[in-house]
């Protein structure tokens, strides 16, 4: 008997559920394209829920290649995906098409890297709800069949979407205040008549901030039984910014911290001498404001802040400036 390999993270995690309040455009459009990296995933998981968390995942060891994910046109196909649709283009999973509303995400459908095989779901996969925040929670069921290696393959489940966390994320490149995570789960029925019915469950939790459109952070989790035959699958990739959620091709701002560790002072040396009015916020670890100075003129270089009062700890320096944020650690001793 042929082995038969399914896996919904081609039709769901190569999407994602890509902020404090979650909506519509922090999801992916025509003419979109989403640049990330993969990481290692040995030892990498995805840290408690609730509340004013840190999740740290400064130690990851991202991969040097840059992967894309480009979001086309609508197009045309046969059988039709039915519904306002679009798709993304991949070379190894092929397209999947989805419908991205004001008040919902939804997967409607997949095909193949040569757009000849198309599926159709019957029922379609509704992954999140809009508006969406810290406590949100969104459950839909859904259906679909399609062929892999000659056999049909009908698959039914369930998908159960919370915004589960909220707190601080730390990234190789650099530190993001005022985070939402949120966790998806998918469990899937698999039945092959006349050989075999399987199960499948996927566990996704992703990261998100008010600046990106997509998710900073992606882990994931594949756990697929078929006929007794049991294989576990994880992935993890981390967005492709520059500090604090800046695009690389864009960022043009940055400063530095002096000294760091800090004690009764810290001084914030800015790089860029031509800015002219910037805002500088000081945040501890549960997201309080401990510092703001909305009239910081950059183009003096540098900002002398008093320590001295700060409890001993972790901050987050969050500069904002043009419209563009950059958020970096402080440790204060």
């Amino acid at each position: 008997m042929k082995k038969i390999y399914l896996s919904l993270v081609s039709l769901i995690g190569a999407v994602g559920l890509h902020a404090q309040t979650i909506n519509s455009l922090h999801f992916p459009s025509p003419g979109d394209n989403f640049t990330y990296f993969l990481t290692d995933t040995n030892g990498i998981y995805p840290g408690t829920s609730g509340a004013n968390q840190v999740w740290n995942f400064e130690d990851l060891n991202v991969d040097t290649v840059v992967q894309t994910d480009s979001y086309l046109a609508p197009i045309v196909t046969t059988p039709p995906v039915t519904g306002h649709t679009t798709v993304l283009g991949d070379i190894q999973n092929g397209y999947t098409f989805f419908k991205n509303t004001a008040t919902d995400f939804t997967l409607m459908g997949n095909s193949d890297s040569g757009n000849v095989n198309v599926t159709a779901f019957t029922d379609p996969i509704r992954t999140i709800t809009f508006p969406f925040s810290f406590n949100s929670t969104q459950t839909d069921n859904f259906s679909f069949n399609i062929t892999v290696q000659g056999f049909p393959v009908s698959v039914t489940g369930t998908v159960n979407t919370v915004a589960d966390g909220s707190g601080n994320l730390l990234l190789p490149q650099g530190a993001f205040n005022n985070v939402i995570r949120v966790k998806t789960t998918i469990a899937s029925n698999i039945s092959v008549p006349l050989l075999f019915n399987g199960t499948q469950n996927q566990t996704i939790y992703e990261w998100y901030d008010g600046i990106n459109k997509f998710a900073l952070l992606h882990w994931e989790e594949t756990v697929t039984d078929l006929a007794g035959t049991i294989t576990s699958d994880r992935i993890v990739w981390v967005a492709n910014t520059g500090p604090a959620g800046l695009n690389t091709t864009q960022q043009n701002v940055d400063f530095s911290l002096m000294p760091n560790p800090a004690a009764e002072q810290v001084t914030i040396l800015f790089d860029n001498s031509t800015a002219a009015t910037t805002k500088i916020a000081i945040y501890n670890t549960v997201g309080q404001l401990v510092y703001e100075n909305n009239q910081v003129n950059a183009a003096n270089n540098r900002l002398t802040v008093n320590t001295s009062n700060f409890e001993k700890g972790v901050y987050f320096v969050n500069m904002l400036q043009d419209n563009r944020t950059i958020t970096k650690k402080l440790v204060v001793q």
